[in-house]
């Protein structure tokens, strides 16, 4: 599986705002799930790395 390095700063940023943003949302309990469905829905390129992008997201 990919460290979060290998996954490009750009990527991880996202990921952390979008975490940050659900976490603020949901009482400090953030969904992994919705995370990782917007990701997906704004950036398409990454569908076929849904699985690595889900570990990515589980550890943010």
């Amino acid at each position: 599986m990919p460290d979060n390095d290998d996954w490009g700063a750009d990527i991880v940023a996202t990921v952390r705002k979008y975490a940050l943003q659900n976490a603020v949302e949901y009482d400090g309990a953030g969904q992994a799930g919705s995370v990782l469905g917007r990701l997906l829905g704004e950036r398409a390129e990454l569908r076929p790395k849904a699985k690595g992008l889900k570990s990515l997201v589980e550890t943010e």
